[in-house]
């Protein structure tokens, strides 16, 4: 049989793929014996692998079909030792064609391995790694390099690069396909990896410098659920801290660094790429994920878990369970550690809370897949880590709030099934600019009516949302609670939504409130703060077609700055629904001035139930004034039970109301005056006084086309005076100008005409009433049952 001989120009010597060492005479005798022993060979010719270098190029020859890791594998042992010897970048050239593969190829420094064309199928009996870097044999005088401290850090291996490829891999392969680690510069071009029986196609630890570009992940992992779930990255960055998480090498908990992901493709996987296992005070610096595309992955397609300095933008993700996941700690102990060496050494390293990282213009959409533990768009998260739980390595894990700061989420478009943005302990973070649409939500899913826009909670701070566009979200637009708070909310547009559009609640907080954005059609209303929160001012937003409760509502202990220049126009259940007011503050809170507000009907009947409503030991600490309102199917603004107004409700325009214009109950009081309001067609008063609880002044009020009285006093006491003086009251015949009943009453220069009393009094009544202007009373101009009541001309 003929046999394949080669000179090597460095003095190797290779025999069907065997390389030895010779000089050249050496050489020259193997080679005559060799041939004569050839030309006495009357068998069959056969082709035997073999390969074949000149200076810094090795070149494989293989048959087309055959098994290719011995040779392959020699060749790469020839690039190690001609690269050790010289120092220089070796290339090993693979012909195109399919193969199969039974043992491991193992790659080493300054090796660049072309594989474009090439197609290699796993046939091994056992696991293996279709490609790993070094040995756990002997090289460089350690019995086991790859576990020797001579591998460790970044200085294992460098330069190595893999130009395409195909890499399949087969069920029973429960070994990673590829599984590099200790190195600095590594580049991947252009491979595939299909199939494979492990957890993840490709795990990286320790490296330097890893580029992975125009690789393609395909066709690996298995459905879970969440009680039995597995993180299957198809590409994870792994933390090389105990033999439990990344065995078999130097366990030093050396993080990634410098490393880009860009123009991959992850489909028919389970999870996409990152990490899951953390080492505390460990972070994977200078991570740049971009420009990949993720198709039909099972769960979260980028988890960045204790990434520093770190950019995700411009990646395509659809039809997957979950978008992205960012964190600084995580809940399952069992993947925290705090020891390297398999737990001999203690890690000691500072914890990083602010991690500079950019999430930005990525397209995400989402299907629901109920394995996925995050089945959000973005999520952002730290931790509050309990006393007393063992992380993976057995030590007790440091108890502390390990939250996560630094993040801005900015310019993504996300098609979700869940929540859209998600912020979990995050501090000093920002959403901005991104565009949330809430859409194909599962019956199967048992949150399908608990999604929002975005969420702050669990005690996240000073969070950013400004400029973001959200639809369609089975309940709130905006959530911030469980004692979170936002920075400010502003400019976002909202519409259809199950909820509100915004909504703060538990103990939580807006700094620097809630301006110019824009909410409709959100069902539950527009602005709603409940459950002692606070917010700065609340302004400029425009707020239309909510149904079920207030256009702005604060509620139960909440505090808020003033309320002004608000535009709420057009519910769509026309005012029948009680709750369903403009702006409503009630169950004991306080608000600043409302001013400069509209409630408006629009295309609808009414505008809301009631426009403005103080109830239940609310307060405003200022005035209530300059407002517009109209079309009110109750009362346009109404101070109840025990309420109050420091200031005046003065310089209101009221139209339209189907009860009062203005009107205060229940103990309720006012602290200046009401004055200078205009109010047309109220159908039953303009100002009604049903009780009080300090002096009140009603001066300078225009009231017209009301079919009750005017002004109806009736506060249930003569304890405290009650001043109107220089109205204008025009009535429409059917009522008085005013009807005053039980009241300490001061009615002078007023202007009251068509009307059927100018004033009327009841025998419950003390004061005067004078100077007045009466013009066609159909009955008495004044009238009053007592003499406590002083009439002077």
């Amino acid at each position: 049989m003929k046999k394949h001989l080669i000179l090597l120009a460095s003095g190797l010597l290779l025999v069907s793929g065997v390389a030895y060492t010779a000089d050249t005479q050496t050489f020259a005798a193997n080679l005559a014996a060799t041939e004569s022993t050839a030309s006495n060979d009357t068998s069959p010719e056969l082709f035997a692998n073999s390969y074949s270098v000149s200076g810094d190029t090795i070149t494989v020859s293989a048959k087309n079909g055959s098994e290719i890791g011995t040779v392959l594998n020699d060749a790469l042992k020839a690039a190690r030792d001609l690269a050790d010897s010289n120092g220089h970048i070796i290339t090993v050239n693979v012909p195109a064609g399919s193969y199969t593969q039974d043992i491991a190829l193992h790659i080493y420094s300054n090796t660049t391995l072309n594989l474009t064309g090439v197609s290699i199928k796993c046939t091994a009996d056992t696991p293996i790694n279709m490609i790993t870097t070094g040995t756990n044999g002997a090289y460089k005088g350690q019995n086991n390099y790859n576990t020797s401290s001579l591998c460790s850090g970044y200085n294992g291996f460098k330069n190595i690069t893999i130009n395409g490829g195909t890499f399949i891999s087969i069920p029973s392969n429960d070994s990673t396909i590829v599984r590099l680690s200790h190195a600095t510069n590594v580049h991947l071009n252009g491979i595939t990896l299909k199939g494979g029986g492990c957890l993840h196609q490709m795990e990286v630890a320790a490296i330097n410098g890893f580029y992975v570009t125009g690789c393609t992940f395909r066709d690996n992992g298995k459905a879970t659920d969440i009680n039995n779930h597995e993180n299957q990255e198809a590409l994870q960055l792994d933390m090389p801290c105990r033999e439990f998480v990344f065995p078999n090498i130097y366990e030093d908990g050396t993080p990634m660094k410098n490393v880009e992901i860009t123009g991959c493709t992850f489909k028919n996987v389970a999870r996409g790429l990152g990490s899951h296992t953390m080492l505390i005070g460990a972070y994977h610096e200078n991570i740049k994920i971009n420009n990949n595309t993720f198709d039909n992955v099972l769960e979260e397609c980028i988890i960045g878990l204790n990434y520093y300095n770190c950019e995700i933008k411009n990646n395509t993700i659809k039809n997957c369970g979950g978008g992205i996941l960012v964190q600084n700690y995580k809940a399952a102990a069992n993947t925290i550690n705090t020891s390297i060496l398999d737990g001999k050494n203690k890690y000691k390293a500072s914890f990083r809370y602010k991690l500079n990282t950019v999430i930005s213009g990525n397209n995400i959409s989402l299907r629901y897949s109920p394995s996925c533990i995050t089945p959000e768009g973005i999520k952002v998260s730290g931790y509050k880590q309990e006393s007393g739980k063992k992380g993976g390595d057995g030590f007790i894990l440091p108890a502390g709030n390990y939250y996560i700061s630094g993040v801005t989420v900015s310019d993504n478009t996300i098609h979700t099934t869940g929540h859209g943005i998600h912020f979990l302990d995050a501090h000093g973070c920002s959403a901005y600019d991104n565009t949330i649409i809430g859409q194909n939500f599962s019956s199967k899913d048992p949150s399908k009516n608990d999604h929002d826009g975005i969420l702050v909670e669990m005690d996240s701070k000073n969070i950013i949302i400004n400029n973001n566009h959200i639809s369609g979200m089975t309940r709130n637009g905006i959530l911030v609670q469980k004692s979170s708070s936002v920075k400010g909310i502003s400019k976002n547009i909202f519409s259809k939504c199950g909820g509100r559009g915004i909504q703060i609640y538990d103990k939580s907080q807006c700094t620097e409130g809630i301006s110019d954005n824009q909410i409709k059609s959100c069902k539950r209303g527009g602005i709603f703060i409940s459950n002692n929160c606070t917010s700065g001012n609340i302004t400029g937003n425009k707020i239309s077609s909510y149904n079920e409760e207030g256009g702005i509502s604060v509620y139960n202990n909440c505090t808020t700055g003033k309320i002004a220049n608000n535009t709420i126009t057009d519910t769509r259940k026309n005012g029948k629904h009680t709750n369903l007011a403009g702006i409503k503050i009630s169950l004991k809170s306080t608000t600043g001035s409302m001013t400069g507000n509209k409630i408006l009907a629009g295309a609808a009947k009414y505008s809301s139930n009631r426009g403005i409503v103080l109830y239940n030991s609310s307060k405003v600490k200022g005035s209530i004034n300059k407002n517009t309102i109209e079309k009110c199917s109750d009362s346009a603004i109404v101070v109840s039970l025990k309420s109050q107004v420091t200031g005046s409700v003065n310089g209101n325009k009221i139209s339209s109301a189907t009860k009062y214009g203005i009107q205060t109950l229940n103990k309720s009081s006012i602290g200046k005056a009401i004055s200078s309001n205009t109010i047309k067609n109220a159908k039953t008063s303009g100002i009604l006084i049903g009780s009080i609880s300090n002096t009140l002044k009603i001066e300078k009020n225009k009231i017209s086309g009301c079919s009750n009285a005017g002004i109806y006093i009736q506060p249930a006491t003569t304890k405290y005076k009650i001043t109107a003086t220089n109205n204008t009251i025009t009535g429409n015949k059917k009522g008085s100008g005013f009807t005053i009943r039980k009241a300490k009453i001061l009615i002078t220069k007023n202007k009251i005409s068509s009307v059927t009393f100018g004033v009327y009094a009841d025998k419950a009544c003390t004061g005067k009433v004078y100077s007045n202007t009466i013009k066609k009373a159909t009955k008495k101009k004044v009238y009053t049952d007592t003499k406590k009541v002083k009439l002077k001309k």
